[in-house]
């Protein structure tokens, strides 16, 4: 799906995507790239719409600098025919933003080498980083909850002590084993979140291509 020499259909496939996507593309290995898409969630981070960059090069929408390293970036993608992951910070419209880039090449049959690219800024990762705090909390509970548990199954084993107490402590033993499942589903729910849509992008991405 990515071979589209129709850029608006190439542009309507990458709609299909919820995270942030791109495409440019050199005639030639001395052509500069030129952007030739971008989907509705790129628009939305960046403001920049299908209008705006088709046919742009990167000295057209960036400031001299990051045009030049994000050039380079391009040709070492397609130059060595490999998935590139990096992060960069980018001014468009005078908007700074961190984004997180994964360049994949695509070579089409006339020759012509594009590049698919994912793009996820800051504020994704802040989500990320906030799952990954879920997770660390809800494992850092369970321990706290398996020492009070150690704690409480001693006091119910204890024949010297009254037999109401014993009950109370095997009572609130049954609770804490309630809790304990919970921030296990806590847990594994902030794990799975946090690579919940990242693990989709790449397997539609690798179906789809």
């Amino acid at each position: 799906m990515y071979t589209h020499a129709d850029h608006l259909a190439l542009s309507a496939a990458l709609d299909e995507f919820a995270v942030p996507m791109f495409a440019v593309e050199r005639q030639s290995k001395d052509a500069h790239f030129r952007f030739i898409g971008v989907n509705s969630a790129h628009t939305n981070r960046s403001g920049l719409t299908n209008a705006d960059i088709a046919g742009a090069r990167t000295c057209d929408l960036l400031p001299p600098q990051d045009a030049e390293t994000t050039e380079n970036r391009y040709r070492d993608c397609v130059d060595r025919q490999t998935v590139l992951s990096y992060v960069e910070k980018l001014a468009f419209a005078g908007l700074s933003t961190i984004w997180n880039i994964t360049l994949q090449p695509v070579t089409l049959r006339n020759g012509v080498q594009r590049i698919i690219g994912t793009a996820s800024t800051s504020t994704d990762h802040a989500v990320t980083a906030k799952l990954e705090d879920a997770a660390y909390y809800a494992t850092s509970a369970q321990m706290q909850v398996a020492q009070l548990r150690s704690f409480l199954e001693q006091v119910g084993k204890r024949p010297d002590l009254p037999a109401d107490l014993r009950d109370k402590a095997i009572m609130v033993d049954g609770l804490t084993h309630s809790i304990d499942a919970l921030l296990s589903d806590i847990r594994d729910a902030a794990s799975k979140a946090d690579n919940t849509n990242h693990r989709q992008t790449m397997c539609q991405f690798g179906q789809k291509r």
